[in-house]
């Protein structure tokens, strides 16, 4: 009979707990906004190709709409005779790709493999589960999805699989996010657009919509583990705090990580290399930890965090990088 009752108690917390959102870090001091975290970077130049010689036209040669920078207008119509002639040559234009972004990847972010898949343990007082990250790139295109999912079978029927996605663009500064989902169970998805032509973060939670001015750089609770990775480099002094702004789609959190050491954690793959990084916070239930592997592109491999009141523990116990 008790153990009934223990077990009905326990499938009910973990309903409750994974409903709940994300705490929300308090801190007392005003953030400093990177406002160069995101810039957006001018297109590169094109390479040139191989000259072409043409020959005259049939009719007279049109200058460009848009005049290589330093020559005129007047310069250009002045040169078309000689470039109908054949005594100038002409560049190819390099062909548009479908998904890249204007600028190449740079080769300054090397913490951002093209393909990665870590499994979790997640254990709770309340109760165990599972959780997986997965990351792709594709030129200048990312997605980040992470799942989490219960190991008792009625908490799993009646909750469902958490589920939380997002998509950007990958620059030379980072991560910026395009759109945020996230689905609890079989319920409608909460979202969040980045919606940077109008300056607008666009969310719908539990029906209600709503915009409000965006405030750059802002990450949501996928992104922003990957943009401590591209940012790894300023950890490595222990009195360096970075602050981070997060949105699960229903509110923008403020966090500021900074280094407390490096630890070794032993998981079932072997030891594994870490920096600590810890968002400190007054109330427990705000603090939100991570381990960072540099061997792995930087990548979670242990993270610490509160849901409600419940605090969760997630270990890598599989890695999977490209």
């Amino acid at each position: 009979m008790v153990a009934a009752i223990v077990a009905s108690l326990a499938m009910h917390g973990f309903a409750y707990f994974l409903a709940q959102e994300l705490p929300q870090p308090r801190v007392s001091a005003p953030i400093v906004f990177l406002t160069q975290l995101f810039a957006v970077p001018e297109a590169p130049k094109p390479k040139p190709a191989a000259a072409l010689r043409r020959t005259p036209p049939a009719t007279p040669v049109e200058p460009p709409a848009e005049p290589a920078r330093g020559v005129s207008l007047s310069q250009l119509v002045s040169l078309a005779p000689a470039i109908a002639n054949g005594a100038i040559s002409v560049p190819n234009a390099a062909p548009a790709t479908a998904f890249a972004s204007p600028l190449p990847l740079p080769a300054a972010i090397p913490n951002l493999p093209a393909r990665a898949e870590i499994a979790y343990r997640l254990t709770s007082n309340v109760v165990d589960g599972t959780a997986s990250l997965s990351w792709r790139r594709e030129a200048n295109r990312y997605e980040a999805v992470t799942t989490i999912r219960a190991d008792n079978f009625f908490a799993d029927f009646l909750v469902g699989t958490i589920r939380q996605a997002s998509r950007g663009e990958v620059t030379r500064h980072g991560l910026r996010p395009d759109d945020f989902s996230l689905t609890r169970g079989s319920g409608e998805p909460e979202t969040a657009e980045f919606l940077r032509d109008t300056n607008e973060l666009k969310t719908r939670s539990r029906g209600d919509t709503r915009s409000e001015p965006l405030a750059e750089p802002l990450q949501d609770t996928q992104s922003f583990l990957f943009q401590m990775a591209v940012d790894a480099d300023r950890f490595l002094s222990a009195d360096t705090r970075m602050d981070v702004m997060v949105t699960n789609a229903r509110k923008i959190y403020r966090y500021q990580f900074h280094r407390v050491g490096e630890e070794t954690l032993v998981l079932k793959s072997g030891p594994v290399a870490t920096w600590h990084l810890v968002s400190e916070s007054a109330n427990a239930e705000d603090v939100y930890e991570v381990w960072l592997a540099p061997s792995l592109h930087f990548l979670p491999v242990k993270l610490k965090f509160h849901l409600g009141k419940y605090p969760m523990e997630q270990t890598a116990t599989s890695i999977s990088v490209e």
